[in-house]
């Protein structure tokens, strides 16, 4: 059937609600059958932590999430959702929870970043489930001027008004690009959903309090923890509550499907802080460095509110986050926003990196990309060790770039390399702080990467994994191209895998601070010199070939004269190092 109707209109849209309670032969009906969307039902939830669970599963990417290159590897992926508050078939929330839930349930599924969708009547607050096979009675009728009337519905009916509301948040947040969803289960029936822009950093905050059981019959406290709610509060988008009022009993209509006359709702949209009624007090804070932070006091946050913040970065975390886009344009157009400040950075970021680079000679580059632990403890150094995890392979970039790798495709934002960036700038300072000890052109790269990392500090620390790493994969790319662009045209036009296969040559051979062979005749030209640091006389420091890394890097079996001979000619001689093979 699928095939046929695919035939007569190829950009079908196929939505399937399954029924086999297991997500991998979910998985097995999408991709034989080709579905774009399953029917994924917030009902299902048995609390809100569930409920916030399910929209953190279905709802978008991490806030803070890694920028992916245009080719990456293929992932596995959860099936698209369309996200109901309720489906047709299903026991009616106001029977199965209360219908004090109905108002914030509705919006913490809106706030998912994925097609969502609701059922007629929940709106309405219809206490019993509307049988799609023996009901016969007419759905109520639209009357801006009706009161209670039976048979006709207004803003005043249920929480009609803030669907309204809520659906326009909604389309809005996806036409803005704020996919990015991050979930915060403040206590046991509060729930605040983060959707963010990655591209201009703005975040929208709801605050729900569900009412998963009746506030006439159980007990809720009136303490509401305060919040703290990173960046500066525009605005409130939207607040409401569901609030009772005096109205007769439910009585089923014989006629009309009709809801509970009881309950409505108050809503107010955009408007300040200070004109709040669910907010006592707002002030700003300073957690912990260039980390501002807006706390919040609730006072009428009752169950069945919702209140929803805009947010952006504050002003000078604002300006380090355009400074950082406006000087990554230069190594992918991603990093184009709308408006950019005036940059008013350090001299040598006014330099493109890629001039800097092309200074770098292939040793240089070998000191920049790679040197593993023994090679660089000959230096006095070593490679960075993280916390929870283990030290990195190598001090330079490859061995930051071998765990990104890892980490980027999967978005594994809770991976110990980024509590680590977020934690402190020790890894941050290490990368810069290594080149800029080294002299020429290794320097001049670590100085770069200094400039670049001053405004990297002063941005909100969820965000400085994903700018961290776009700096260092901009900055590896560029140096790996100076490398290729150093070799012999056979490398230079080779494929990707000859192209990888000669960095094994940038790998392998570089100049230690001893060195490892006999010195040349003094009457050979273009022979490389340096001074001692200890007898500060002249000596040659040739370039030598590692015999393995790790165990062969350093000291008197660096230079084992079998395995270096055995790869001279692939390593040197093919990628065209004649001098350094001399």
């Amino acid at each position: 059937m699928l095939d046929t109707a695919r035939k007569l209109r190829a950009d079908l849209y196929v939505v399937a609600e399954l029924f086999t309670g297991n997500e991998e032969l979910d998985n097995i009906f999408v991709n034989r059958l080709g579905i774009t969307s399953l029917i994924r039902e917030a009902m299902t939830a048995y609390n809100s932590h569930e409920e916030g669970r399910l929209v953190y599963r279905f709802g978008g990417e991490p806030v803070g999430s890694f920028v992916q290159p245009r080719l990456r590897p293929l992932m596995p992926a959860i099936a698209h959702a369309l996200f109901m508050d309720i489906t047709h078939d299903n026991e009616c929330p106001i029977q199965h929870r209360s219908a004090y839930d109905a108002l914030p349930s509705a919006m913490i599924v809106s706030m998912a970043c994925c097609a969502t969708g609701s059922t007629k009547g929940y709106d309405e607050l219809v206490p019993h489930q509307i049988s799609v096979v023996s009901e016969e009675r007419f759905y109520a009728k639209w009357n801006p001027a009706a009161y209670l009337t039976t048979g006709e519905v207004n803003f005043q009916t249920g929480i009609l008004a803030g669907r309204l509301a809520i659906n326009r948040l909604h389309q809005e947040l996806g036409a803005k690009g704020f996919n990015q969803v991050y979930v915060d289960q403040v206590d046991e029936d509060i729930v605040a959903v983060t959707r963010h822009c990655p591209t201009t950093h703005q975040s929208v905050v709801a605050v729900c309090r569900t009412a998963f059981r009746d506030p006439k019959t159980c007990f809720y406290s009136k303490e509401v923890p305060e919040m703290c709610i990173p960046g500066k509060i525009d605005e409130v988008v939207l607040e409401a509550r569901t609030i009772e009022r005096s109205a007769s009993p439910y009585k089923k209509d014989l006629h009309f499907i009709n809801g509970l006359p009881n309950f409505t709702m108050e809503l107010r949209e955009h408007i300040q802080i200070k004109d709040s009624k669910i907010i006592k007090q707002a002030g700003t804070a300073i957690k912990g460095p260039n980390e501002f932070v807006q706390e919040i006091e609730f006072e009428r946050l009752t169950p069945g509110s919702v209140i929803v913040f805009r947010v952006s970065l504050d002003p000078k975390a604002q300006e380090a986050v355009g400074i950082l886009r406006n000087h990554l344009i230069q190594f992918s157009s991603h990093f184009k926003s709308g408006s950019l400040p005036d940059d008013h950075s350090a001299p040598i970021l006014k330099t493109p990196f890629a001039s800097i680079a092309s200074k770098l000679t292939l040793a240089e580059l070998n000191q920049v990309l790679y040197r593993c632990e023994a090679e660089e403890q000959e230096d006095g150094g070593g490679c960075y060790n993280i916390p929870n995890w283990s030290p990195l392979k190598y001090a330079g970039l490859q061995g930051l770039m071998s765990v990104m790798a890892d980490i980027r495709p999967k978005n594994d934002l809770g991976h110990p390399f980024c509590d680590n960036l977020r934690s402190g700038d020790w890894m941050i300072d290490y990368v810069s702080n290594r080149l800029i000890s080294r002299a020429g052109a290794c320097a001049e790269v670590g100085k770069w990467l200094k400039a670049m990392f001053v405004y990297l500090k002063r941005i909100p620390r969820y965000l400085i994994p994903c700018y961290f790493d776009a700096i260092l994969v901009g900055a590896y790319t560029t140096l790996l191209d100076v490398g290729w662009h150093q070799m012999s045209s056979f490398v230079q036009n080779g494929s990707t895998f000859v192209k990888h296969l000669s960095l094994g040559s940038i790998q392998l051979c570089g100049i230690g601070k001893y060195s490892c062979l006999p010195d040349l005749s003094p009457s050979l030209h273009d022979v490389p010199y340096r001074l001692n640091e200890i007898t500060n006389q002249k000596e040659q420091c040739c370039v030598s070939m590692a015999a393995g890394l790790p165990h062969f890097s350093s000291g008197i079996f660096r230079s084992w004269g079998r395995d270096t001979f055995i790869a001279l000619r692939g390593l040197l001689l093919v990628t065209g190092r004649y001098l350094e093979a001399r």
